[in-house]
């Protein structure tokens, strides 16, 4: 586990590879490979695997289903704080079985 300036709390199951900024706290399923943050990320649960998530300034939660492969697949919710460098602000998104891209407004 690498970890920027703070980290809470990381909960893995085999293994996490890196965190960077500030993460509160990371539970895993299986196995994460790479999570990368930007200044604070809350807390990300997965299900069985996910491979990369990268986030914007805040992200409050990410929960996914079976998998997230930089955060297209599969993608249960994603429920952010004020703002993704995608736009300004997005509350929050639930999807189906697949989202390749999800893009904000400005």
């Amino acid at each position: 586990v690498t970890t920027g300036p703070s980290v809470l709390s990381v909960t893995t199951v085999p293994s996490v590879d890196s965190v960077g900024a500030s993460v509160v706290s990371v539970t895993t399923g299986a196995s994460v490979v790479s999570v990368t943050t930007g200044p604070s990320v809350d807390s990300v649960a997965t299900g069985p695997s996910v491979v990369s998530v990268t986030t914007g300034p805040s992200v409050v939660s990410v929960t996914t289903g079976p998998s997230v492969d930089s955060v297209g697949a599969s993608v249960v919710s994603v429920t952010t704080g004020p703002s993704v460098t995608t736009g300004p602000s997005v509350v929050s998104v639930t999807t189906g079985p697949s989202v390749v891209s999800v893009t904000t407004g400005p």
